[in-house]
């Protein structure tokens, strides 16, 4: 393969990329403490089916509590985990981890795995240059204004019972 093929081919891989950004935390508030990594691995094929990120140069970000940390890595091999940490008033925002590789346009499009309205710049940014925004999250927690900037919202279903 010449350089001027792999170039190409990179350039392609990037125009069909996901950037899927999952905030467990938010999406899933009844797991509190560890997590049983059966009930993970469940919830992940969900995630990854309503995010339709099958490819290899789909990326994760995972923003999560310490408790969930080892089991959502071993379970999204290769992701960014970013551990939030338990007093809201030193929250990270998750939003602003990606915000520049966001920037450079590599990613043809962005899935929000929340519902919380810290990522609403990041979809305005999605949306104003064209790229595709979805949201997957449950029906209770979806920011009204963080909906109207996706292109798709999809809701999970209820999974208390």
């Amino acid at each position: 393969m010449t350089l001027m093929d792999r170039d190409l081919e990179e350039r392609r891989r990037a125009a069909t990329s996901k950037l899927v950004v999952l905030d467990l935390a938010s999406v899933f508030p009844d797991w509190l403490g560890p997590v049983p990594p059966s009930e993970l691995v469940a919830r992940s094929v969900l995630v990854r089916t309503l995010a339709e990120a099958r490819r290899d140069q789909d990326v994760f970000l995972i923003g999560c509590t310490v408790d969930m940390a080892w089991a959502a890595a071993e379970v999204f091999p290769g992701a960014a985990i970013f551990i939030e940490p338990e007093d809201p008033s030193e929250e990270r925002e998750l939003s602003g981890q990606f915000l520049d590789r966001q920037r450079t346009g590599s990613f043809a499009e962005l899935v929000i795995v929340s519902g919380d309205r810290r990522f609403l710049e990041v979809a305005e940014m999605f949306g104003e240059s064209g790229r595709t925004v979805r949201v997957l999250t449950d029906r209770e927690s979806c920011d009204i204004v963080l909906n109207g900037e996706a292109d798709v919202t999809v809701y999970f279903p209820d999974f208390t019972d």
